[in-house]
């Protein structure tokens, strides 16, 4: 598996989450931008967690099938998390959850990409 980069340019890497992303804002997922993802990527699959929330990793959200010549998000679309490069389109239902996408993932990831994000209430 190759990495790719994965950047939120409202934050950088390990850096605390700008208010406007929070619950203390408006709670809205920043632009987020990608590249050097596999030559091979069919689609992206995104997956947001919190691996340090108190009761265990909570996952926000789950987004698969953003097309391969995709290469940013917009503001107000996701929160923060792993982006992978996949080498197929996924048949999942709305809904899906991560453990469904995992699952479809399997045997399939060309490559990953980070970003992290740092908050405290």
């Amino acid at each position: 598996m190759s990495s790719f980069t994965l950047a939120a340019p409202a934050f950088g890497s390990g850096a605390a989450i700008p208010d406007e992303y929070t619950c203390r804002g408006s709670d809205i997922s920043p632009v987020l931008a990608w590249s050097g993802e596999p030559a091979k990527t069919a689609s992206f699959a995104l997956i947001v967690d919190d691996p340090d929330a108190p009761a265990g990793t909570w996952v926000h959200w789950v987004i698969w099938n953003i097309p391969a010549n995709m290469q940013l998000l917009p503001k107000d679309v996701i929160k923060s998390g792993s982006l992978y490069a996949v080498d197929v389109k996924f048949s999942l239902q709305p809904g899906a959850k991560r453990h469904d996408l995992d699952a479809a993932m399997k045997g399939h990831i060309l490559g990953k990409a980070e970003h992290m994000g740092t908050f405290r209430r």
